[in-house]
């Protein structure tokens, strides 16, 4: 089935936290700081200005970070802690000898350690690291923060084409792979800078420590909401006033694993979920998951992730109720009439998020062997399994892009944080922006594509043409072999 491998080419960096790989045990090679103590950070006039993202066709969102006197786009992920840039960005860094590797399931970017200051929106001198491999590397910016410079890196092509050379997360300290590699490498701890979150709220002047992040979407309509927001330490003026009816969820601690990390062994944005309803039928949740309650499912938040990963019950639970979908059992996809919408919702904490029909398929297009160009949409919501050894939490979910356009998101690090002046453990907000007028906007956002579109084929239909392409192909490779 190569023809229609390219059916499921997209993609960036994969859900969860990356593992650390092998490296040196000893700590030879390392650069002496001559006790030097890493700057606190300033800020700018307007320190609470929002800082604008921009949205790359509903897969990934950039921020601009400056760096040694030039800007840099770096892609958001919340799943991760770590920065990485590509190597050429920062070639003036401070730049150990400590190799590091991030390994994200089904990307990989590696390198060697090394510190930078960064400007991240009004912020500056937050001191990060980055990992280096060769070509690309995780970096620290106006906060110092590790990076790799990466000589390889594995499917990063789709940032890479677009212009952006890193990634910049907001995970939590203790997921650091390049803390646990400086660790092992028994770097001076106070010569060393902390993951970026923990550098700007535990270096700052008073600044609370929390992240907000709404992410707009590309419907085809050129609207600046396509783009995005994010702060630190402040609300998006629209949405500030519904946070106080908004619940707090804690983020999930599971200290009863013999894995666990600082205490728990999900140091990143961990919910878990109440409820799963498509078209008024309500999901019977389940977890793998030790510790979570019966009747709930664990999900972990990852803006850097174009799509959504639930259990193949889920998947086929969604799409069987839409009219007309159906499986292509080949390559693992459901196929949906581009037009037909669906009613999903989401429970946490007691409350319902709706989410917009808009974000529950991919319009996609496909070139058949003749030449003729055809449309046909896709599941978002998709399957994979939880193993840890794949580079995954273990989790039952992940909830990536296609949620999160649909709620106004804060995060509050509470007392993960360096010089943490609060006891309170970290919490996560929601604010919904869907609502049933918003997600009736459908069918004239999909019809308008559509009339500027290729030709749609039904779902049988697409599937049944693939098929016979694909048998035809095999068919003229074996009588080339003969």
């Amino acid at each position: 089935m190569k023809l229609i491998h390219s059916l499921y080419a997209f993609g960036l960096l994969w859900a969860g936290y990356p593992r650390a790989a092998a490296r040196p045990s000893t700590s030879a090679g390392l650069i002496s700081w001559h006790g030097a103590r890493f700057p606190s950070l300033n800020t700018r006039e307007f320190q609470n200005a929002p800082i604008p993202l921009t949205n790359f066709g509903n897969n990934f969102y950039t921020t601009n970070i400056g760096v040694l006197g030039k800007e840099i786009p770096v892609a958001i992920t919340t799943a991760h802690s770590d920065m990485w840039l590509f190597s050429s960005e920062v070639v003036n860094s401070n730049t150990t000898a400590i190799h590091a590797e991030l390994d994200y399931g089904n990307s990989l970017v590696s390198g060697t350690i090394a510190f930078v200051n960064i400007t991240v929106g009004p912020f500056v001198n937050v001191t990060s690291g980055m990992i280096f491999r060769g070509l690309c590397m995780l970096k620290v910016a106006d906060l110092v923060e590790a990076f790799v410079r990466v000589d390889d890196a594995i499917n990063m092509t789709e940032l890479f084409d677009n212009g952006v050379y890193g990634v910049l997360g907001l995970g939590f300290e203790n997921a650091s792979v390049i803390q646990e590699i400086l660790d092992e490498n028994k770097y001076d701890a106070t010569l060393r800078p902390h993951s970026f979150a923990s550098s700007l709220f535990g270096s700052g002047p008073g600044i609370s420590p929390f992240a907000s992040l709404i992410f707009g979407r590309d419907s085809g309509s050129g609207s600046i909401q396509a783009n995005g927001t994010f702060t630190f330490g402040t609300y998006v003026d629209t949405y500030a006033s519904s946070l106080a009816q908004a619940v707090h969820l804690p983020v999930f601690s599971d200290t009863s694993d013999e894995d666990s990390s600082n205490g728990t062994s999900f140091p990143t944005w961990a919910l878990t979920l109440d409820g799963l309803t498509v078209n008024g039928t309500q999901y019977t949740l389940n977890s793998s998951v030790p510790q979570v309650p019966s009747g709930k499912s664990l999900v972990i938040l990852d803006s850097g992730y174009y799509s959504t990963i639930v259990s193949p019950d889920i998947v086929d639970f969604i799409y069987s109720n839409i009219s007309g979908a159906a499986y292509f059992k080949e390559v693992d996809a459901w196929i949906i009439p581009c037009n037909m919408p669906a009613n999903l919702s989401l429970t946490f904490g007691g409350q319902e998020y709706l989410m917009d029909p808009l974000d529950l398929t991919a319009i996609q297009y496909f070139r058949l062997t003749n030449g003729t160009e055809v449309t046909f949409c896709s599941n978002t919501f998709q399957s994979s399994s939880f193993r840890r050894g794949s580079g995954l939490p273990a989790a039952d979910m992940i909830l990536g892009l296609p949620f999160l356009r649909n709620v106004y998101t804060l995060l509050s690090y509470g007392n993960t944080v360096y010089n943490a002046t609060t006891s309170e453990g970290p919490y996560v907000q929601f604010v919904s922006v869907t609502n049933a007028t918003s997600a009736s906007d459908f069918s004239s956002i999909r019809h308008r594509i559509l009339a500027n579109s290729p030709m749609e084929l039904t779902p049988s239909e697409f599937i049944k043409t693939i098929r016979a392409e694909s048998t035809n192909a095999s068919s003229s490779s074996d009588n080339d072999r003969t």
